[in-house]
């Protein structure tokens, strides 16, 4: 987690190299605020924004709040931002406290601190379990943050919600959750398989909770351009109804190791790409699409499938061979859990 403090007197300053005590192991800078030849409030917040996972603030509420108001734009992408009071006596998350974790931080520079966490959200407050918060524990993404407030005016309300899941469970489920079996009827779901799928998943309402679960195989002519796998992959993930955001990682056979419209598809994507040897494709368990064309030029009958199972560890293919401009893709997605416990993540912050 990249972390940026700042403070504002001498104070303040102890309080920050304390908190960044705390935060050790975290990508932590301090910077010291106003004053010639210190650090500008307005580019602090602007560069961290930018570039940081959570701000903390040590000193006045106001000054924060100001400092962050123009560059404040989603749930989904705002850092986390924190404050604390310069005696180190009060840690308030101001911004992202669910999706973007400052309700942790918060309780966790506390803790470190000896401080008092004020966090205010009601679900907080009255012990409700809150799924965007739990996704982030997990290392899942919220595919649509705005669908959060119906879930949590629900448990909040009483009414509870309903969960589909085509993961694994493990642990209670929270107070207020009951799981189901049909998807169509579920408040949240959560699988890799979150868009549109030739009209399947149209009109279904549910707040989306995506796991990181799902791999690429890839296999393309020589000389295929970045472009076209991009378009492919795009193809192959719209078939079958992938967001980007549960793409885990690529794969393929050794022989494409120095394709460069490969190598620089999977460096824009930010997936890291692996590459097997024909000898341990062939050894990939499942049922898979078979080319003698294909065999006689790589050694195995088929490329994109067994690759993205081996990267998968053996998962269940979700998306067969697709061709489309000399690129194929096929998608396997890993087996995933979703864990409960009696935890602080399996309510907000």
């Amino acid at each position: 987690m990249r972390v940026r403090l700042i403070a504002f007197t001498a104070a303040g300053e102890c309080v920050a190299l304390r908190a960044r005590d705390v935060l050790e192991g975290e990508d932590c800078a301090y910077e010291r605020g106003f004053g010639e030849a210190r650090r500008g409030l307005d580019a602090f917040a602007r560069e961290g924004f930018d570039r940081a996972d959570a701000l903390v603030f040590v000193g006045a509420m106001g000054i924060a709040v100001r400092a962050i108001a123009p560059y404040v734009r989603s749930k989904a992408s705002d850092p986390a931002v924190v404050v604390i009071d310069e005696a180190g006596t009060w840690c308030i998350p101001v911004l992202s406290g669910h999706l973007g974790g400052a309700n942790a931080l918060a309780i966790r520079l506390a803790r470190g601190l000896g401080a008092q966490p004020v966090v205010t959200t009601a679900t907080d407050i009255r012990g409700v379990w809150a799924p965007d918060s739990w996704a982030a524990s997990r290392g899942f993404c919220v595919l649509e943050p705005e669908r959060i407030r119906s879930v949590s005016s629900s448990l909040l309300a009483g009414a509870g919600a309903t969960l589909f899941t085509d993961g694994a469970v493990e642990g209670a489920v929270p107070a207020g959750v009951s799981l189901t079996e049909e998807r169509a009827r579920a408040q949240v779901v959560v699988s890799p398989r979150a868009l549109p799928q030739d009209g399947e998943l149209a009109c279904e309402p549910a707040l989306h909770i995506v796991p990181r679960c799902v791999y690429v195989g890839v296999g393309c002519r020589r000389g295929a351009s970045r472009a076209a796998i991009a378009r492919a992959v795009e193809c192959a993930r719209e078939l079958a109804g992938v967001p980007s955001r549960a793409l885990a990682g690529a794969a393929s056979i050794d022989l494409k190791a120095d394709e460069e419209g490969l190598l620089s598809w999977a460096r824009s994507a930010g997936l890291a790409i692996e590459f097997f040897a024909a000898e341990r494709l062939a050894r990939a368990e499942g049922s898979f699409s078979s080319s003698p064309f294909v065999e006689s030029v790589t050694g195995v009958d088929c490329v994109c499938e067994r690759a993205a199972a081996c990267a998968s560890g053996s998962g269940r293919l979700i998306c067969r061979k697709q061709v489309l401009d000399g690129v194929t893709v096929a998608l396997a997605a890993s087996a995933f859990t979703c864990t409960f416990n009696n935890d602080a993540a399996n309510r907000r912050g």
